[in-house]
């Protein structure tokens, strides 16, 4: 990735624009904020990038080096900016649940402005964070750029091994598995490996069909379930994918029969007002019972709907 190429992402992503630069920094504005990286730092770490391999854009890895970004689905939320580091002697292995490396973040955001282009998401992220650090007076911190982005992006986090001897992809991938579960099984915090471009490109996708101010949101004029509603919010809340699928299965299932039913009525009352259809004539008749029969079954003294017929 180019200077340039960088900084139409970064523009296009977060509204940070490139500014001034020299020959050691280039220098970004966002409205009175401005934050700088060293050219140098930027080079080595696209060199260091364009060595490693990646994996469903998720994953970066090299003969020593594994990262690979998470998600957390416990109900605890443990913070991003305390690191756990673990390391294994007896295997020459480091293990660091921490924000990303620069070579992680470059990754996500040229995967990130690769969809941006292609799906047309135009729609910047996280600029709620800068304006906060530009209202709470937050210019004293640190102005490098590659801190400000890990710092914007909520829940960027990623697990990051280093190997004293070369290893392939599957072994970081059962070490990468055997440390989440060793920290879950002991502190019940879950962290799953995610692909987090996805995750943002989904959020932003879904941002854009809904409304964006509080005051254009009315008070309710209906009445919905409760149970529906818990579902509808465990669905939107989770960063578990299987979980966001469980809840919104759970919806569905809610009106699989109604809808059915429905659908079992309006088949029937149409082959009785047929034009064709006569109920002095065996063949028609039986060809109703027919229809019936395909659309329900009768167990355990009851009529139940056939899924596999419903499913269609």
């Amino acid at each position: 990735m180019t200077l340039s190429e960088f900084n139409k992402a970064v523009e296009k992503i977060f509204r940070i624009k490139a500014d001034r630069d020299n020959n050691h920094y280039q220098y970004y504005k966002f409205e009175e904020l401005e934050f700088r990286m060293k050219k140098k730092s930027f080079r080595e770490t696209c060199e260091s990038l364009e060595s490693m391999n990646s994996v469903e854009g998720f994953e970066i890895y090299d003969s020593k080096n594994y990262e690979v970004s998470l998600s957390q689905g416990s109900r605890m939320y443990y913070g991003g900016r305390d690191e756990i580091c673990k390391s294994d002697n007896v295997n020459g292995l480091k293990y660091s649940l921490k924000l990303p490396s620069d070579e992680y973040l470059i990754f996500f955001i040229k995967n990130l402005y690769e969809l941006a282009k292609s799906e047309g998401i135009g729609r910047p992220i996280m600029m709620h964070r800068l304006r906060n650090r530009l209202h709470h007076g937050q210019q004293e911190e640190s102005n490098e750029l590659f801190d400000i982005l890990k710092e914007i992006i909520p829940r960027f986090q990623t697990l990051q091994i280093t190997s004293s001897t070369e290893k392939t992809l599957k072994d970081f991938e059962s070490n990468a598995s055997s440390f989440l579960f060793t920290l879950g099984y002991n502190t019940d915090l879950s962290f799953l490996p995610t692909n987090i471009t996805e995750d943002f490109t989904r959020a932003v996708r879904i941002g854009r069909i809904r409304r964006a101010r509080i005051e254009d949101i009315e008070a309710p004029k209906r009445k919905y379930q409760q149970d529906l509603i818990l579902f509808y919010q465990k669905a939107i809340s989770s960063e578990s994918a299987d979980l966001q699928f469980l809840s919104f299965y759970h919806i569905i299932e809610h009106f699989f029969e109604k809808i059915y039913n429905e659908e079992l009525l309006k088949t029937v009352q149409d082959t009785l007002t047929a034009p064709s259809f006569s109920y002095k004539r065996s063949k028609d008749l039986n060809a109703l019972v027919k229809i019936v029969q395909d659309k329900l079954r009768y167990k355990n003294e009851e009529f139940q709907i056939n899924e596999p017929e419903a499913l269609r």
